[in-house]
């Protein structure tokens, strides 16, 4: 799908109260939703689960503990 020149993103998610705008000559715009990609709920971004099963991260990558997104804390790389 195509709004007005631009492609929808697949496989995307965002926090479902972020808004994302853009800016054409002086004039901003907020762009549809799924342009973006599917929005997510803090609850999926404080759910292990959402990082494991929706978008296939690997736990022996990343470091689960302590979720809090609005604490700001996201999952980390491990070393």
């Amino acid at each position: 799908m195509n709004y007005g020149g631009y492609s929808t993103v697949t496989n995307s998610y965002k926090y479902s109260a972020q808004i994302f705008t853009r800016r054409t000559g002086s004039a901003t715009y907020a762009t549809p939703n799924n342009v973006e990609g599917s929005a997510c709920a803090i609850a999926d971004l404080n759910n292990i689960s959402f990082f494991i099963s929706t978008l296939d991260w690997d736990s022996d990558i990343w470091d689960f503990s302590d979720l809090d997104f609005l604490a700001g804390k996201m999952p980390v790389l491990k070393i």
